[in-house]
């Protein structure tokens, strides 16, 4: 067995450990930790997006060259410069 797939068995027995842990709580700590997990969630989200908004602010220039800006928005062809189908397409995803 090689190094990443000993890695990747030992990850995927972690994650089904996890599960079954959670899921032969009782209901009230299940119901706990959801409610923690859930936070971490929307804690991670308003973090991302105060970052997003304090690298617009700032003009973060990227190792490319371009400059983070509002106007990436609608440069290029706007939000759907090929169209609405890719919009779409994107919730196959």
């Amino acid at each position: 067995m090689t190094k990443n797939a000993s890695l990747y068995s030992a990850t995927s027995l972690l994650c089904v450990l996890l599960l079954l842990t959670l899921n032969l709580a009782t209901v009230k700590l299940f119901g706990e930790m959801e409610f923690w997990f859930s936070m971490v969630k929307i804690v991670a989200i308003v973090a991302l997006i105060i970052l997003g908004a304090v690298l617009v602010f700032m003009h973060f220039p990227s190792p490319s060259g371009s400059v983070a800006s509002f106007t990436n928005l609608w440069d290029h062809g706007g939000m759907f410069p090929k169209g609405i189908s890719g919009f779409f397409a994107g919730f196959q995803i």
